[in-house]
């Protein structure tokens, strides 16, 4: 016998990811369908229970790198604060790599400004000439790479860490999510200015002498407040949606034989005699058969 089931996902990070979920489970004997989406979080299953358990399901996507709850978990508000928490663990993430990646960002302008000599040249004595060149002589220290590397390196591995995990399973399912263009990217960055810092003396006879630790942890950094500002939004419209819920009757008063049942709103049927009586909510869309 067919059974649905509905699953709270914590975790994605793109659309891709529903379809590298879908992909996992699927291949499992006993699942019917599964839908996933990415915008409500949630995955709707059809599944055989005697062939395949809804335990088995969840481990599955738990090793593709998500995390789920299920059941009344997955509508109810514990489902708020776990997503509460993710987003206040990806705004902790940003602040951290925001203020690990300003110096940098900080030492590639001021270095930049060097290039502008008729602008910033200390010698036209213009005061925002004076002023700049000041400004490049006290952070003089912030384009010594091992500082670099040393705020640099926490914010590619740690504060990057989930972009690597979820890499990991996308390769894995050999799809190419966005988790995937963002490590090769921050990565090439960050290894070619660590490969370029180590052996400076023979790259520079080559004219490879750049390095872009400033570059790697720049782009984590947006993405981490891109992805903090949409679980933002994502939190405000399930709130919303909650809140609907909230308003929604959890039982249906319905005609069997000659008596009156109150059943919980999934179990009723196409067909079903539903009573509202005056004063009391309309718990699913109907035909009006009798009265107004």
């Amino acid at each position: 016998m067919v059974e649905n089931a509905t699953i709270k996902i914590y975790g994605m990070t793109c659309t891709l990811c529903s379809a590298i979920i879908e992909a996992g489970v699927e291949k499992l004997a006993g699942v019917e369908k599964v839908n996933v989406s990415y915008a409500a979080e949630k995955a709707a299953l059809q599944y055989d229970p005697s062939a395949v358990e809804l335990g088995e399901i969840k481990k599955t996507i738990e090793k593709l790198g998500f995390f789920v709850e299920e059941g009344e978990l997955a509508d109810s508000g514990s489902g708020l604060d776990r997503s509460t928490r993710e987003r206040n663990k990806l705004k902790k993430q940003f602040i951290v790599s925001a203020i690990l990646s300003s110096p940098l960002l900080l030492a590639m302008i001021l270095g930049g400004l060097g290039f502008c000599h008729d602008t910033f040249d200390p010698y036209n004595q213009t005061a925002w000439g004076l002023f700049v060149e000041s400004l490049r002589v006290k952070t003089a220290g912030l384009h010594k790479w091992e500082l670099q590397l040393a705020l640099a390196t926490p914010v590619q591995f740690i504060m990057g860490f989930n972009f690597y995990r979820n890499a990991f399973y996308s390769v894995k399912l050999r799809k190419a999510t966005m988790d995937v263009l963002v490590v090769l990217g921050t990565t090439a960055a960050y290894f070619y200015s660590l490969y370029v810092s180590l052996f400076e003396t023979t790259l520079y006879y080559f004219g490879m002498k750049n390095i872009y630790f400033e570059a790697s942890a720049t782009i984590i950094t947006l993405i981490l407040l891109g992805n903090y500002l949409e679980a933002l939004a994502r939190g405000r419209t399930s709130t919303a949606i909650q809140t609907l819920i909230g308003l929604r009757p959890k039982t249906a008063r319905v005609i069997k034989g000659d008596s009156e049942i109150d059943i919980p709103i999934d179990e009723v049927a196409v067909g079903d005699i539903i009573i509202v009586r005056p004063g009391e909510k309309i718990p699913v869309d109907a035909v009006v058969l009798e009265g107004y």
